[in-house]
């Protein structure tokens, strides 16, 4: 199920970019998306339902933005965003919390005390303990990626699909 949860991050990833093409601040600037809700149409229901500790898992994972950085600093939705996947059942559904931010590098943790969001995406992942690994990719093709145009896979209405 790790592998699912990791194509969602990827998917949001895509759903973030996709959303700042059309949306812009008061000032007139592009804007990623602060909240999960509001990239419903560029994700699937289900994914986003996902949301908290109280949401229905999504391969088997739970999702939530992280609001700040590490060092404090808030996460501004005019230049970022990041998000947390952790496992709905540890040991069940899977063992690694993932993070993704605005580079879209998925990177995963197994905490020794188990599932957890995280509250601040760190400034420096591999500095921390314990460290935060860049997910390779997965060993076998991603299900969301259509293979003969290497692009997420989506239904009539544009919404990205598992």
């Amino acid at each position: 199920m790790e592998t699912g949860a990791v194509a969602a991050m990827r998917a949001y990833v895509e759903a973030q970019y996709e959303y700042r093409s059309a949306h812009c601040n008061p000032k007139g600037q592009p804007v990623f998306a602060d909240q999960l809700l509001k990239l419903k149409g560029l994700l699937p229901d289900d994914f986003i339902a996902a949301r908290g500790p109280n949401g229905r898992p999504y391969h088997g994972y739970l999702f939530m933005e992280i609001q700040k950085f590490d060092n404090g600093v808030p996460v501004d939705p005019s230049g970022d965003f990041a998000m947390c996947a952790t496992p709905a059942v540890y040991g069940q559904t899977g063992y690694r919390t993932f993070i993704v931010a605005t580079n879209g590098l998925v990177m995963g943790v197994d905490f020794p005390d188990g599932r957890r969001f995280v509250d601040a995406y760190p400034v420096d992942p591999m500095a921390t303990i314990p460290s935060w690994l860049i997910d390779p990719g997965d060993p076998e093709p991603d299900p969301m990626v259509d293979p003969k145009t290497g692009k997420y896979r989506r239904d009539f209405q544009g919404r990205i699909v598992p």
